[in-house]
């Protein structure tokens, strides 16, 4: 039984890369934090499943989280990046779907790659071919949040998840919670489901993070549990608390009770991946 005393849990949301090398160097130089390091952490905090969304210092390099799945596909899924400039977007999405392991794509636009306005209402195309194909898709666009509620409501076929609670978690932000108005226009799209990662982050008090039980609390009644996924944001959240502590902060919002539970850290995010917009199925 894991720590929440759910029957199971997936992370949908952690960031690994292995060590720099001449053919594939960084723009900065983190600490490396490959799946080896990584597996005690899940195994410590009873996670069945995660999901590697490729970090931003790898580029549009989708291969090490596509290695990993395919050494431990029962363990491992990836959402890899994908650059919307290239051309073929219809055909580069078909052919990124067919790798083992690859469960969707991750869009971002934010901070010095904020799109600028109108910008998501152009890429016509790219949510066209999402839609036919079923292809899953996180965006992260925190000052565009409006907008990607109405492309959501143009393209009701769209998989869509929202990442980080639409939180401007970035450097140089100026308020993490300045889109946080729009989520009313998200939740209004049934299609829509949303990632909680990140918000022990904004926390200014140490854990279980009583400051921001109240935003959770908003994000449950605007979205139902059953449309809120937990992810860990690791290994990024260990500026915050440990990763334990990310999953533990659940636990200790009283408002929550064993069936919400149920959906976030689990259901919401495998009727996501199945494509089912009802309840129940677990995926396999």
């Amino acid at each position: 039984m894991s720590v929440l005393g759910v029957s199971r849990i997936v992370d949908a949301h952690l960031h690994m890369w292995p060590e720099p090398r001449p053919a594939r160097p960084y723009p900065w130089t983190p600490d490396p934090h490959p799946m080896e390091a990584l597996l005690p952490v899940l195994d410590e905090s009873g996670i069945d499943r995660a999901i590697q969304v490729t970090p931003t210092i790898m580029g549009f390099d989708n291969g090490y989280g596509l290695n990993v799945a395919n050494l431990l596909p029962n363990r491992f899924g990836v959402f890899g990046r994908f650059d919307v400039s290239l051309p073929d977007l219809s055909g580069r999405l078909a052919s990124w779907m067919r790798n083992a392991g690859a469960d969707g794509i991750r869009l971002t636009f934010f901070g010095a790659n904020a799109a600028e306005p109108g910008v998501l209402l152009t890429l016509r195309s790219l949510w066209e071919s999402c839609e036919d194909q079923a292809v899953p898709v996180a965006v992260l666009a925190p000052d565009a949040l409006g907008e990607l509620a109405e492309v959501a409501a143009r393209y009701s076929g769209l998989r869509l998840v929202v990442d980080h609670l639409g939180l401007g978690v970035y450097e140089g932000s100026p308020d993490p919670f300045l889109g946080w108005p729009h989520l009313a226009e998200l939740a209004a799209v049934p299609a829509i489901r949303v990632k909680i990662s990140t918000l022990v982050e904004t926390s200014r008090e140490p854990f279980p993070f009583r400051d921001v039980h109240d935003r959770l609390a908003e994000a449950v009644e605007m979205f139902g549990a059953e449309r809120l996924i937990w992810g860990s944001n690791y290994p990024v959240v260990l500026s915050a608390c440990s990763y334990r502590e990310s999953l533990e902060f659940l636990g200790e919002c009283e408002f929550l009770d064993h069936e919400q539970l149920e959906w976030i850290t689990h259901r919401s995010w495998e009727n996501f991946i199945e494509g089912s917009l009802g309840g129940g199925q677990i995926a396999t």
